[in-house]
């Protein structure tokens, strides 16, 4: 019962979301930031989502590695 929320991660996506700013303890972006035309942008409207002391995690793919493939 979780809500979804669909986003353009590569426009300014936290203004759709500015009744939420400051609200998260924790954001997870697995595996998309690799994606995004400005990543340092995505993590900056992240930041302003997260309470103080929030932590965001964020992964990207190993592409070196032969077990990533």
């Amino acid at each position: 019962a979780l809500p979804l929320r669909i986003a353009d991660l590569d426009s300014h996506f936290a203004r759709d979301l500015t009744a939420e700013f400051g609200l998260f303890d924790a954001i997870a972006a697995i595996e998309i930031i690799e994606h995004l035309e400005n990543p340092f942008r995505f993590v900056r409207e992240c930041a302003e989502m997260l309470r103080p002391g929030g932590v965001l995690l964020v992964t990207s793919p190993n592409v070196e590695s032969v077990f990533s493939r």
